[in-house]
This record gives C-alpha cells, structure tokens and sequence, in this order.
C-alpha cells in the first residue's frame, strides 16, 4: 500500500524528469468517474460515461438485456422481446 510519503517521493523523482503540474483532486479520469471514501479507498464508476453513450445513441430508455446475448437473436427498436 502507498503511503502520503511513497506518493510524494515518487511526485519528486517524476518531477526531475517531466514538467507536472498539480491538477487537484480527481473527480473524472477518461470516462471514469472516481469517489474517494473516508477510509482512502477509490471507487471507480462508469455510470456516468454509459448513460452519455446511451444518450448519444438515442438508446436511454432501451430494456437491459442480460449478457452475455445469444448471438442468433434479432432486435426491434420498438419491441422489448427478441424476434427469432
């Protein structure tokens, strides 16, 4: 496990060698959203990422399908159930 001065160490060395810049704490990571709890854990989340794509593709109110699908089945936009 990293500790505050395993982490700070290791800024210093990287510093040496690249220019970096302080961008605070970390909300959003490349689609990622990621939370902090009390205890120093991260969770990691891609809801928010998912429900963008879902929007953009017009798909918000689709059905969940279980994965992973059988490859054979057909889908309908309009219908919940597959067509076989």
């Amino acid at each position: 496990m990293f500790f505050s001065h395993d982490v700070h160490s290791l800024i210093t060395t990287l510093s040496s060698y690249f220019v970096l810049k302080d961008l605070g704490s970390r909300h959003h990571f490349q689609g990622i959203q990621v939370s902090t709890r009390k205890e120093g854990n991260l969770d990691l989340s891609q809801a928010q990422y998912i429900e963008d794509l879902l929007c953009k593709t017009s798909m918000l109110q689709s059905n969940p399908q279980p994965t992973p699908m059988k490859s054979f089945l057909r889908l309908r936009q309009d219908a919940s159930k597959a067509i076989f």
